[in-house]
């Protein structure tokens, strides 16, 4: 995660920023493997705050648990997550026409929240923090206040909960989300 954190910082420190942002405030909806509220705004020309609020529906085979010393498995690795999850991102355009433009953007955040086990053995996780990448495209249109993007977010999750049981997971989302133009 370390690596990856220099590299967008490298990334965004190499890039001129002679971009105008494309709006200031959004607010809206994702659905995917996320599905919940969303709202983007943007700090600087390029730099934008991304926050979600939502159900994230994971599916983790192999996940591992630690409880009291000893190493307790998942028997189904499926479960859910009531999270907030914000994001720094830096937002470049790839094209601009008369009616609107495409941009990409990367960056990272974390991920905060209640987690939900489907049959775990010896306990479940009552909590989860994570850490995440994040890296998609957004579509937007000069005459309709409206933006659209598309975005995967890899990261790392903790699982943590009351019986002293510790879980460690690949934590993942692919949402679309579709945002009003303040």
């Amino acid at each position: 995660m370390k690596k990856l954190f220099i590299a967008v910082l490298a990334l965004v420190l190499a890039m001129p920023m002679f971009a105008q942002k494309p709006y200031d405030h959004s607010i809206g909806g994702t659905v995917g493997t996320m599905y919940g509220f969303s709202y983007k705004g943007f700090i600087t020309d390029n730099l934008a705050i991304q926050a979600d609020l939502g159900v994230n529906l994971l599916t983790t085979a192999g996940s591992t648990a630690v409880k009291g010393g000893g190493s307790v498995s998942w028997q189904n690795g499926d479960f859910y997550t009531f999270e907030a999850n914000p994001n720094l991102l830096y937002q470049n355009s790839i094209n601009s026409w008369s009616w609107g433009g495409l941009d990409w953007f990367v960056g990272g955040g974390l991920s905060l929240g209640l987690m939900h086990g489907i049959a775990v053995t010896g306990g479940r996780p009552d909590g989860k923090f994570g850490l995440n990448g994040a890296g998609g495209v957004e579509i937007f249109w000069n005459n309709i206040p409206l933006a659209i993007s598309t975005d995967f977010r890899p990261g790392y999750g903790l699982g943590f909960g009351t019986k002293d049981v510790t879980s460690h997971f690949f934590d993942w989302k692919l949402v679309v989300s579709v945002r009003y133009i303040l």
